[in-house]
């Protein structure tokens, strides 16, 4: 709970609105509080960022696996219908936008269900594009590889990291700041393929 008021006071220092919303986003009416409560306070909706996760387990038995799951793709699927359903009320259009992951796309051993989930969120975010095209809502995804945060830790080993790192073309890790810049981007930007190959976390 901490961390999110932390995030809520250091927003508030740049001199911009916010307003911190505690709940489980796999829960419906966590996430129908949510969006009553920010057009309550702030007026509408015009951006929605499902960043929401539950990392990767080793020993995977039948509850953490639902829990996964709810988190990683049941979360994005609530927090998308809800805030689609306000912006096109507002018919101002809007923005989407999804973390997933480069395990959506190759999992490794151990990866099983959040690379299930996180694949989910592709598959749930390219129908949505079709659905809330019209609308002029966008929907992307943005799926990370290997990035440079305390997660990766363990890594740090140089024989462990000098393998990882080596599967990746720059022979890096990304940084959050480039994943932030995606983000900042405006989402009707479109990428051409050369560009999306020179982040670092593409294989």
């Amino acid at each position: 709970m901490r961390g999110l008021e932390d995030v809520a006071q250091e927003v508030a220092t740049l001199g911009v609105r916010s307003h911190a919303v505690f709940m489980d986003v796999f829960k419906p009416r966590d996430v129908q509080r949510m969006v009553c409560e920010t057009v309550e306070k702030l007026g509408r909706v015009d951006i929605l960022f499902n960043n929401a996760t539950y990392p990767r387990a080793v020993e995977l038995d039948d509850n953490l696996w639902k829990t996964i799951l709810d988190v990683n793709l049941t979360g994005s699927m609530l927090c998308s219908k809800y805030v689609a359903k306000q912006m096109v009320v507002q018919g101002k259009g809007g923005s989407i936008i999804s973390i997933s992951s480069g395990a959506a796309l190759k999992a490794p051993a151990t990866f099983a269900a959040y690379a299930a989930s996180k694949a989910g969120v592709h598959a749930l975010c390219s129908s949505l594009a079709d659905e809330l095209g019209p609308h002029d809502i966008t929907t992307n995804v943005i799926a990370p590889r290997l990035l440079d945060t305390a997660r990766i830790d363990v890594l740090r080993d140089p024989a462990k990291c000098d393998n990882r790192l080596s599967t990746i073309p720059i022979k890096r890790a990304g940084t959050v700041e480039e994943v932030a810049e995606l983000v900042r981007i405006p989402m009707r930007t479109v990428f051409t393929l050369d560009q999306w190959r020179r982040f670092p976390y593409q294989r």
